[in-house]
């Protein structure tokens, strides 16, 4: 079935009303229910660059599903999967056989030639549980399957070669490496006490436990379906990633949009997932221990490159650029008229804002210095 749904919105000038082009959106609904394994279908419509792509080795029956990966903004998409395992309860609510999902930037880092992607090091991961105490394991995953921390000196696999020893507590962390270049190596401070005035716990200054957009943890369903709405952030949400801006350097002073991507990385069992850490011996009891961004797990990754409607404003700062402000709506239609707008020629620069109704009318018929001298609002103004 399709819907269609139009908005109709007016752009106000001072001296006169014109229409602006009706906005409208339309997609076809999921054709089959049932993702959800609770029984609830969080899909969102396809579109036209609407992706499907295909586990590996123990998960090669996986396929993952995404229904937008062109075009994005700060928007949710809706991740599918089918051919899962269901997942496991005990200990908690995650055991074994979930998902856990993130945003990456960067260039494919050659690791696997079927499925390119990036490194692990360049991806939102491990802040859910950067509170003091940690989170509860009855709710979420449970062990180092929410942290960075890939490996430990009492691991039979330690190798502080494969990220950066902490001398104190002697984990090995995955640094996160920034779009800017900065390196996070250590993303929490365990010396940290609350009760000491100063200090912060959680180090990472580009993430954080609320401003990460990772799944921790999602559920395959008893018929081996699942799915998850995930919110993708721009370089103005997350500046670790940079998605949809110039952020990247890429020599002589110049910058460039990053690649990005959504990543989903697929736990199994808990014998395979442990593999080389204490927690294999009694694997049933402790459930899966590991951090996703550990090697060993990170070669099932399932990587998916998306692209973002470009966050930069081709439109230089100026003293007498012109405003306009008004609906959300129009955001994406404004942006695509900034490239003709300020390609050259005379035409000064112009800044659009989102502001509500109400204040766009009384901006508009202020006459203040500064005051946009067009709006894009709901409902026009009255004669």
């Amino acid at each position: 079935m399709t819907s269609r749904r139009h908005s109709r919105v007016w752009l106000v000038a001072s001296f006169a009303i014109v229409a602006l082009a009706t906005l409208a959106s339309s997609g076809a609904g999921a054709a089959d229910p049932g993702p959800g394994g609770q029984g609830t279908d969080t899909a969102l419509p396809p579109t036209e660059s609407q992706v499907t792509v295909n586990g590996r080795g123990i998960f090669a029956d996986l396929a993952i599903t995404i229904n937008q990966t062109s075009n994005l903004t700060n928007q949710a998409v809706s991740i599918t999967w089918t051919g899962g395992t269901p997942t496991v309860t005990g200990p908690g609510r995650f055991g074994s056989q979930y998902m856990q999902i993130m945003q990456c930037w960067g260039e494919d880092d050659g690791t696997v030639a079927g499925n390119p992607g990036p490194p692990p090091e360049q991806c939102v991961q491990g802040a859910v549980a950067g509170t003091v105490g940690g989170l509860p394991g009855s709710l979420y995953p449970a062990g180092l399957s929410l942290s960075r921390v890939i490996s430990r000196s009492d691991y039979p696999n330690f190798d502080p070669a494969v990220g950066h020893l902490e001398v104190s507590t002697t984990n090995v962390w995955l640094p996160f490496r920034a779009v800017d270049g900065t390196e996070v190596k250590i993303q929490t401070d365990q010396n940290f006490n609350p009760t000491i005035i100063g200090g912060n716990f959680w180090l990472n200054p580009y993430f954080n436990i609320i401003t990460t957009n990772e799944v921790a943890g999602a559920v395959t369903g008893p018929d081996g379906r699942g799915s998850e709405l995930f919110q993708v952030l721009t370089g103005v949400q997350s500046s670790g990633v940079g998605c949809g801006q110039k952020t990247q350097p890429i020599g002589g002073g110049e910058k460039k949009i990053p690649q990005c991507w959504i990543v989903v990385v697929p736990r199994g069992a808990p014998t395979a997932e442990n593999a080389g850490t204490p927690f294999v011996a009694e694997a049933d009891q402790y459930g899966v221990a590991t951090s996703p961004v550990s090697p060993a797990v990170w070669q099932q990754r399932i990587a998916i490159p998306i692209d973002f409607v470009p966050v930069d404003s081709p439109c230089s700062l100026a003293a007498d650029s012109r405003r306009i402000g008004g609906s959300e709506l129009a955001v994406r239609a404004v942006v695509s008229w900034a490239p003709a707008l300020c390609g050259g020629g005379d035409l000064p620069p112009f800044a659009y804002g989102t502001i509500g109704d109400d204040a766009a009318r009384q901006q508009l018929v202020s006459g203040q210095p500064g005051a946009p001298g067009m709006v894009i609002v709901s409902k026009p103004l009255p004669p």
